[in-house]
């Protein structure tokens, strides 16, 4: 293929929680799951955070990686599915965890779709044969009473589910009872955003230990350096149509600036990364060593980062004006909740009065309402039980410039 059409095709619009070309970082997060799932204990439960665009669906899916390579069973799902997919949950879990022959599920077999996981080291929506169970399988205890003295071995599976903030009370009932259940060693982890905790905690899913909850965030500077380095590597070895100009201290001159202007945040780094291919695309030269294509890079990376902003804006349905008054208010003393909540109150009395009518169509609950939306956004971030924090590097700088021009 042509080296702009490849350039065109990675530089595609990014898609939310697209894997990234290298995984880099997240040594202590990474060695943490895999020892607890090598050596699993009951009810052994665990919680990554973050806000969107953190890097939590690759955490999850390298977890799943590498417990595959050394052997393990690793199941991947995301939250909420169905009834019917809670069926192929438990069916899963159970051929993993128990090591069952599929036989014991009996007797018809029909083609259908996993909900969104599988075994063997497959995940995302396939299709393979599934048996009906003899019993309806709402839950895993009653699975465990009646299956339990079948197994033949009981084995350590890795269990981890995405998006957990969305787990509605039926799909809570399975995690709930995943977590408490002692009959099976197995670890299972829930990715999510910063309230993923307390949406587990609603479902019944409690006694989480500190060690239990693992935050993510933003990258070193080293692990973005690495991660921007290696993709441009993976990059420039599948553009030989013609081949793209380089040499060592042009491709770490584009690592550098990269990696610096993304300020670490993994969605960030995507954004840069796809920024750049978009610039080379359309150059009137292949070449790093041409400025002004290192210009462009920039000038698209931090384009596609406005971008990122907005979405995370318009998923909080919250005027720009009031969250950037809640960022303001968190880098004050006091109480954080109250200071937000002051600052999310004072400030829709001083919008102008169209924007304070649709504030109060999106949210006709009022402020405890804006404060949750803006808190499921990713705009503003919970911490140890606490709402202290500005999750997105630089997004108040954003909010500035937003709010100015208006």
């Amino acid at each position: 293929m042509d080296t702009r059409e490849v350039l065109r095709s990675l530089g595609a619009p990014i898609r939310d929680r697209a894997a990234p070309v290298h995984f880099a970082g997240r040594r202590d997060e990474l060695d943490h799951i895999l020892v607890n799932a090598r050596h699993p204990a009951a009810g052994n439960t665990m919680v990554v955070q973050g806000a969107p665009g953190a890097g939590k669906t690759s955490l999850l899916r390298e977890a799943a990686t590498r417990f595959r390579e050394a052997g393990g069973q690793a199941l991947l799902y995301d939250a909420p599915w169905s009834k019917d997919g809670e069926d192929d949950v438990i069916r899963d879990i159970a051929v993993a965890a128990l090591d069952l022959d599929p036989g014991v599920f009996a007797t018809t077999e029909q083609s259908a779709k996993t909900a969104k996981g599988s075994v063997a080291g497959v995940s995302g929506s396939v299709t393979k044969t599934v048996r009906t169970p003899p019993v309806e399988l709402t839950r895993w205890t009653a699975f465990v009473r009646r299956y339990r003295d079948m197994a033949t071995a009981s084995r350590s599976v890795l269990v981890l589910v995405d998006e957990s903030q969305n787990l509605d009370d039926d799909a809570g009932e399975l995690i709930h009872a995943l977590h408490t259940q002692s009959d099976f060693p197995f670890t299972l982890v829930c990715g999510g955003l910063s309230d993923t905790k307390d949406r587990l905690r609603d479902i019944g899913v409690s006694r989480l230990g500190g060690d239990a909850i693992l935050r993510v965030g933003a990258l070193t500077h080293d692990e973005a350096r690495d991660s921007v380095r290696e993709t441009l590597h993976w990059t420039l070895d599948r553009c030989t149509q013609p081949p793209v100009r380089h040499d060592a201290d042009h491709l770490e001159r584009w690592t550098n600036e990269l990696a610096e202007a993304s300020l670490g945040w993994p969605q960030h780094v995507a954004s840069y990364l796809s920024g750049a291919w978009r610039a080379l695309a359309s150059a009137e030269s292949l070449d790093l060593d041409d400025k002004r294509n290192l210009g462009a890079a920039l000038d698209r990376g931090r384009a596609l980062c406005r971008d990122y902003y907005q979405g995370r804006i318009e998923a909080s349905q919250t005027d720009p004006a009031v969250i950037l008054a809640a960022h303001s208010a968190l880098s004050a003393g006091g109480d954080a909740f109250v200071r937000v909540c002051a600052a999310i109150e004072a400030t829709v009395d001083r919008l102008p009065a169209a924007r304070q009518a649709l504030h109060q169509r999106n949210h006709p609950d009022g402020t405890l309402e804006c404060y949750t939306k803006m808190l499921k956004a990713g705009v503003i971030e919970e911490r140890d039980g606490e709402r202290l924090g500005i999750p997105i590097p630089s997004m108040t700088k954003h909010l500035e410039d937003v709010v100015a021009r208006r």
